[in-house]
């Protein structure tokens, strides 16, 4: 079994297209020396990332992650033990803007919804953790 964790932030510092590929450039080669897979999205001064591996790993990244100065953490929701991972041969991927422009729409659309749930504290609710696994899945088809 697999432990996931998605969380959702905002950026206290600027980010441009070269500063995210750095960051996830870094993310990457973290992530691989810890056996961690996931993906990373940035929208408007918004971050959503999603971390799969060992549950000890994930939680000790995260801990990390939240400690990090150039966002603020608003929210990490736990998702149910995954049977396998859904990531496999990401150690992390930025998700570009330049994404097919139907692909794009219907993704933020998706993780727009994911902020909003987020932010309104339903962080228990298995809608959340849903919609959490389905635009995953989803964006796992984009590799």
């Amino acid at each position: 079994m697999i432990f996931g964790i998605a969380y959702t932030s905002l950026a206290l510092t600027n980010f441009d297209d070269k500063s995210l590929q750095e960051l996830s450039q870094a993310a990457a080669e973290k992530n691989k020396s810890l056996d961690i897979t996931g993906y990373l999205y940035y929208d408007n001064q918004l971050f959503m990332q999603y971390l799969e591996g060992r549950k000890e790993d994930v939680e000790a990244l995260m801990t990390a992650i939240k400690d990090d100065p150039r966002h603020r953490v608003f929210v990490a929701v736990p998702l149910a033990r995954i049977e396998k991972r859904i990531f496999p041969n990401w150690s992390m991927r930025y998700l570009p803007d330049d994404l097919p422009f139907d692909e794009k729409i219907t993704l933020e659309d998706e993780l727009a919804q994911i902020f909003e749930m987020t932010m309104e504290n339903n962080l228990h609710s298995d809608e959340v953790a849903e919609a959490i696994l389905n635009v995953t899945q989803r964006i796992a088809t984009l590799a």
